[in-house]
């Protein structure tokens, strides 16, 4: 069986684009040196505010610094990386954590990453970064493949929470392409199977909603689409 295309017309269809160290399978694992693969997602809690936390540690699991099982017991660890992130992070544990200090608590461990960000003040001070900018440098970072922390405020509750941008989707025309989706870790969610995300944040069709920085927020655990604005983007990128 054959199919036709006509040479006048561009060919549309939807793209999804993840970082190159997950493999998706029964459960979402990574690939690290003299390794077996291992589970990267870890699982937040119903009382604590470690979101913030988790998605660190999923990171640096996917970039080989530690040990996903050093990482899993990372409290009771008394040395290596795991132990210093725990340091370093068990003050907001149940407070949960903003991007300026979360950026300042993994420097000060001098680990073989760069840190970049882009944080909206929502005090809205003058010439503070808006939440539009913070959409367009996450959209920039994940597209091109580099794991990006993501912070949004719900416009519902009000409530933050921390996930991990692990990719993009969209739709490619011809030679055009549009990132319209970004592909996310939630630590709130279930482990992915046989994907490499459990969650998403959509881009609204409304320019509007757009320059506000908005986004509608899918996962299993949503009865129904949230509406939220992205407040922080931290991107992790290897130091050469």
């Amino acid at each position: 069986m054959s199919a036709q295309f006509s040479k006048n017309s561009a060919t549309t269809y939807r793209f999804q684009r993840f970082h190159i160290s997950l493999q998706e399978g029964h459960t979402l694992t990574v690939k690290q040196k003299r390794e077996a693969p291992q589970p990267v997602h870890m699982l937040q809690g119903d009382i604590q505010s470690c979101c913030g936390l988790l998605c660190v540690c999923m990171v640096v699991s996917i970039m080989s610094l530690a040990k996903p099982s050093a990482l899993m017991h990372l409290t009771r660890r008394k040395y290596g990386t795991a132990a210093r992130l725990w340091e370093a992070m068990e003050p907001y544990y149940f407070t949960g954590i903003t991007g300026p200090e979360l950026k300042a608590a993994i420097d000060e461990l001098d680990l073989p990453l760069r840190l970049t960000m882009r944080h909206c003040n929502e005090d809205k001070t003058p010439h503070a970064t808006s939440a539009a900018s913070v959409s367009e440098f996450a959209v920039k970072k994940l597209g091109n493949g580099v794991l990006t922390m993501l912070a949004y405020r719900s416009l519902k509750d009000r409530h933050a929470h921390w996930q991990l941008g692990t990719g993009v989707s969209g739709v490619t025309t011809g030679k055009s392409s549009q990132i319209d989706t970004l592909l996310t870790l939630d630590p709130a969610e279930a482990a992915p199977h046989w994907s490499h995300s459990n969650s998403r944040l959509r881009m609204p069709d409304s320019k509007a909603e757009q320059r506000a920085g908005h986004w509608t927020m899918d996962g299993p655990g949503c009865y129904t689409p949230e509406p939220v604005r992205l407040i922080s983007a931290i991107a992790f990128e290897p130091v050469d």
